[in-house]
C-alpha cells in the first residue's frame, strides 16, 4: 500500500469515528460539474442524500502552501461539495491559513497517538494565574503614654505570634503560606491585629493598641503547553480547536517543567478564550 493511500485510510477511520452513524467513504470517483470528467475524492462524508463534505489528505513532509488551497477550492466547486477540508500530516503556511479562512475551507491535522503514521501531536494551551505580594506597608496605633520605639524595616520589626518571635516579613510569610494566599483578593488587603504584642527596637516586649498591615496583591500570568500523550481526532489549525473521540491522557506537568517551558505574560497580552486549561495556583511567599 502506498504511503498516501495508507494516510487516506487512516483519515477515513478518524472521520468515521467523529461522525458516528453517517456514511464515510474512501477513494470516491465523481464526475465534475465543470470539467465533466471523473474526479477523485480521498474521503467523502455524506451528511444528507444531497450534501457531502470532501476531505483531501496530504501526507507530506513539508508545510502545505497556498497553491494546494487554491486548487482545492476549485475542486470543491467542480464536484459540488457542500464543504471541504484538508487533512494534513504537516503544518500549513500563513498564506494557506489566510486563504482557507476566507473561503470556508477547514485546515485539519490528523492526531492519532497510537499510530506512528500520524506524526502530528498536540498540546493543550495553558494559562497559569498566580497571586503574589506586590507591596506591603504597616502602621502602628498606640494610645499609651510611653510609646515603643518602632523600626521602619519589616525585617527588624518583631511581632510575637504565640511562642514565636517573627519579623514582620516572616509573620506575613507565615500567614500567606497558611492560607492567606488563597483568601486574599487581587488589589489591596488589610490585616488588623488588636493588642498586638511586639518587640521594640530596644528589645522590650510591648503591647500596642493596633497593628495594621496593608498588602497589595497582584496576579502574574504564565503561558505554556501541556503535552497530550494519548489522543485521537482532528485538530483545526484555523480556530485552534481539537475534535476528539475516545480517551485522552495528558503528560505529567511538574513545577520544574513549567518554570522551564512557560513564559510570563503582561496582563494586556493574555488572550482570553484562547486557553484549553486555566490553572489558578497559590505560590509560597519566600
Amino acid at each position: 500500500m502506498k504511503s498516501g493511500e495508507e494516510y487516506e485510510k487512516l483519515s477515513k477511520e478518524v472521520v468515521q469515528a467523529l461522525n458516528h452513524g453517517k456514511q464515510v467513504t474512501h477513494n470516491v470517483k465523481i464526475v465534475g460539474k465543470l470539467t465533466e470528467v471523473k474526479r477523485q475524492i480521498d474521503v467523502k462524508l455524506d451528511e444528507t442524500d444531497y450534501d457531502f463534505v470532501m476531505y483531501e489528505c496530504k501526507d507530506w513532509g513539508k508545510a502545505i502552501g497556498v497553491g494546494v488551497i487554491g486548487q482545492f477550492i476549485t475542486d470543491l466547486e467542480d464536484v459540488g461539495a457542500k464543504r471541504g477540508a484538508i487533512i494534513a500530516n504537516s503544518p500549513f503556511t500563513k498564506g494557506a491559513v489566510n486563504l482557507a479562512s476566507k473561503r470556508g475551507v477547514d485546515l485539519l491535522n490528523l492526531v492519532k497517538t497510537d499510530n506512528p503514521k500520524a506524526r502530528i501531536g498536540i498540546a493543550a494551551k495553558v494559562l497559569v494565574r498566580q497571586k503574589v505580594i506586590d507591596a506591603m506597608q504597616y502602621a502602628v496605633e498606640d494610645t499609651s503614654f510611653n510609646a515603643p520605639m518602632i523600626s521602619g524595616d519589616p525585617d527588624k520589626f518583631i511581632v510575637i505570634d504565640g511562642q514565636e518571635q517573627l519579623s514582620l516579613n516572616n509573620y506575613i510569610r507565615k500567614r500567606w503560606n497558611k492560607g492567606l494566599n488563597s483568601s486574599a483578593n487581587i488589589g489591596s488587603n488589610t490585616i488588623e491585629l488588636d493588642n498586638a504584642r511586639i518587640i521594640d527596637t530596644k528589645g522590650d516586649e510591648y503591647t500596642i493598641t493596633k497593628l495594621t498591615i496593608g498588602i497589595v496583591i497582584k496576579e502574574q500570568y504564565f503561558e505554556g503547553p501541556w503535552v497530550i500523550e494519548e489522543a485521537q481526532g482532528l485538530y483545526n489549525a484555523l480556530n485552534d480547536t481539537f475534535h476528539a473521540y475516545g480517551n485522552m491522557k495528558s503528560a505529567t506537568l511538574s513545577v520544574k517543567e513549567m518554570e522551564q517551558t512557560f513564559i510570563e505574560l503582561e496582563p494586556d497580552k493574555v488572550k482570553q478564550g484562547r486557553y484549553s486549561i486555566i490553572l489558578d495556583v497559590t505560590s509560597e511567599y519566600h
